[in-house]
């Protein structure tokens, strides 16, 4: 519900500056001269944004994601080693205690 009303709150803010900034703009980067509306420009500008910022983000995710994959591995293999180490270790506590209450008494 919150994500709804955040939503249209920056939905209709962008429909006021579109309307506000309709004249038109020149823009010059290196070769090109693009001459366009400034709403438009600046949505221009924030998507190459978003683009870049996903593109930055996205190889550290995957990369975390392998690594996660390989620590839940790795510790289910512990996990196996544990209880293993745990049931030997209760064998030799079975076997030890009546041997040391013998010779205790």
């Amino acid at each position: 519900m919150n994500l709804l009303i955040l939503s249209l709150i920056i939905g209709s803010i962008s429909v006021v500056f579109a309307i506000q900034n309709v004249f038109s703009v020149t823009v010059s980067f290196l070769f090109w001269d693009i001459t366009a509306s400034l709403s438009l420009i600046v949505l221009i500008s924030v998507l190459v944004g978003l683009l870049i910022a996903v593109l930055l983000i996205v190889p550290r995710n995957i990369k975390n994601a392998f690594t996660i994959s390989r620590l839940k591995k790795e510790n289910k293999k512990m996990k196996k080693e544990f209880d293993l180490l745990k049931e030997k270790e209760e064998k030799i506590v079975k076997v030890v205690t009546p041997v040391e209450d013998k010779v205790l008494k």
